[in-house]
């Protein structure tokens, strides 16, 4: 088969090995494209704050140095843009293929780089971005763009109908890579309830500390840890002295990657309370550790555990699951070498950019 080169443009990447938290899905992905023969390249847009290009396990990063600032908006697009003419003009006859993620900028200059050289360009919708906040990029997109969309879930395939008339044709769930599911797992759980995630209003924690305040009718002893921090922090820590929950829950702040996946093994169960979300990764990577998931219904929460909308169906689920016996082992539904596989398939499809 033809070496094929892949452009990845992404919001940001990982500045070294140690940035555990910068994207670590897209790490992973990255690294699973490389691994099966592809020719890999990223250009990020906004992170690192630097436009020296760097090689990350043996891949080749370009930054372009936005740092999230509208200002320089402009020129960030041009490096980008820049950049993504140089890759493409080196790979010579290499065949390549331009994969974007979230519409916004990134998937913009993926599509201007597409139509000026005839490339096939996919843009993943990964989070947000289906949502109304952001109908002014749908209005850039052309009908042959929309076949070229990709969502996570049906859960945001559903919602991206529901607010802008029109579903994605390719719905390809993240896996977990292989390399992360343990071999063997704790036989001490001493975490009754994990949660995780940034402590904005989208991730509804007042529904998680809610929830735990219903839980502790029938299981007064709960031990709840939230790791992650955000602009709601200090609300919530707030939040947990009212409902009296200082002997029950403790808001660790973030936590390296890899500290997290080692609480979800030593935890009985991830309560998720999210309002929106176009996946949740987070209930994949608490099931690959045997850490159990009451959730409510966003993203593949139907597929992963007990889901309810509001905090006393989700402390009936809480307290099922606690009270529950049984050897806690590794689910994972989705593996991230079949994610790999069907972005592969997309790759390798005939495209109209000409």
């Amino acid at each position: 088969m033809e070496r094929q080169r892949v452009i990845l443009i992404s919001p940001g990447f990982t500045a070294s090995i140690e940035d555990h938290n910068c994207l670590p899905y897209l790490q992973l992905y990255v690294r699973e494209l490389a691994g099966s023969g592809l020719d890999v390249q990223v250009i990020a847009l906004d992170y690192p704050f630097s436009r020296n290009a760097y090689t990350w396990r043996g891949i080749s990063v370009q930054p372009c140095n936005g740092q999230n600032k509208r200002w320089r908006r402009p020129l960030t697009v041009w490096n980008a843009i820049r950049a993504g003419n140089r890759l493409i003009r080196e790979a010579g006859d290499t065949q390549v293929v331009i994969h974007s993620f979230w519409l916004g900028w990134t998937s913009v200059v993926g599509e201007w780089l597409a139509r000026r050289h005839g490339l096939k360009h996919i843009t993943t919708l990964m989070g947000q971005d289906v949502l109304p906040a952001n109908s002014h990029w749908f209005k850039l997109l052309s009908n042959d763009w929309k076949k070229r969309l990709v969502v996570l879930s049906d859960f945001q395939n559903e919602t991206l109908g529901k607010h802008f008339d029109f579903k994605a044709h390719h719905v390809i769930p993240w896996g977990v890579a292989s390399t992360e599911i343990p071999s063997s797992l704790p036989d001490e759980r001493p975490i009754d309830i994990l949660g995780v995630g940034s402590q904005i209003g989208l991730k509804n924690w007042n529904l998680w500390l809610n929830t735990i305040k219903f839980a502790l009718i029938k299981h007064p002893n709960i031990k709840a840890e939230l790791i992650g921090d955000g602009p709601e922090r200090s609300h919530l820590e707030a939040k947990v002295r009212e409902l009296n929950l200082e002997q029950n829950v403790r808001i660790i702040g973030d936590l390296p990657r890899p500290q997290v996946l080692d609480k979800m093994r030593h935890a009985k169960l991830l309560l998720h309370t999210s309002n929106y979300e176009s996946q949740a990764y987070v209930l994949s990577e608490a099931a690959m550790n045997g850490c159990q998931v009451v959730t409510t219904p966003v993203g593949i929460g139907p597929l992963m555990g007990f889901c309810a909308e509001d905090a006393a169906g989700l402390a009936k689920g809480i307290e099922m699951t606690l009270s529950s016996e049984g050897q806690a082992k590794p689910v994972t539904p989705f593996l991230l070498v079949d994610t790999a596989a069907s972005y592969a398939d997309l790759y390798n499809q005939p495209h109209k950019n000409k």
